[in-house]
């Protein structure tokens, strides 16, 4: 074997291992981000990865581009994705405690649910302002085992997107939440006709002076009310 032929075979052997070691360094990060962004999305919590809505879906997107720079160009370090990830989540984590905290805030991020209809009666100003077509609601309608739409008591389009559908059968109609964690639900009042002393009076009723007394109030059809008084805070003592 001559000396060219000799460092021929020992450059060739050289690239072979180099590539291998290529791509060993990329099934190593493609695993360190595929672990890091599994733990990531578990932080956020379970509704991250339900239905998703707008700050989840700009999330979920953000989380996954980022983890594939390390993976795509090996000249980005691996910690840079991390702490890029770790910053998108965190950012959503803020968010979701936000809007748990401030229900305008929530509908302002999230939307709000849209009422298709209401008591039997088609809403089509509603309709068109969701952007729903009746071919969408007749899917959500068949997909709800109901035959026809006059047989429909509520339709509502949820935040995320999903159509609820709610039969005639239902026995006092469907709960309208008024009151949600000591605020006044604004908007389900105004699309069902509650002014604030409304709600005021019913908890009068109850023996409570104020809504931020309260942590849930549900009012169905037929004015049957739910409350759920908020628990009192108590202090560890030593």
């Amino acid at each position: 074997m001559s000396t060219i032929q000799f460092f021929g075979i020992y450059f060739t052997i050289i690239a072979k291992i180099r590539q291998v070691i290529d791509v060993l360094k990329t099934v190593y990060r493609i695993s360190v981000m595929y672990f890091v962004s599994i733990i990531l999305m578990r932080i956020a919590g379970k509704r991250a990865v339900a239905q998703l809505d707008v700050s989840e879906l700009v999330t979920s997107f953000m989380v996954s581009e980022i983890a594939c720079m390390p993976i795509t160009d090996p000249d980005v370090p691996i910690i840079n994705a991390i702490v890029f990830s770790a910053t998108v989540i965190i950012l959503e984590i803020i968010l979701t405690k936000a809007c748990i905290r401030a229900v305008p805030f929530k509908h302002m991020v999230t939307g709000k649910p849209d009422f298709l209809i209401i008591n039997g009666h088609l809403r089509e100003d509603t309709l068109r302002s969701a952007d729903v077509s009746l071919s969408e609601l007749v899917s959500a309608m068949r997909k709800g085992g109901i035959e026809s739409l006059d047989k429909i008591a509520y339709a509502i389009q949820e935040p995320d997107g999903t159509i609820s559908v709610f039969p005639n059968k239902t026995k006092n109609g469907i709960q309208h939440m008024l009151i949600c964690d000591g605020r006044l639900n604004k908007s389900e009042m105004k699309t069902f006709g509650f002014s604030d002393k409304d709600v005021a009076e019913i908890l009068k009723e109850h023996g409570i002076k104020s809504a931020s007394r309260v942590f849930y109030l549900g009012v169905d059809d037929e004015k049957n009310t739910f409350i759920i008084k908020k628990q009192a805070k108590t202090k560890d003592t030593v």
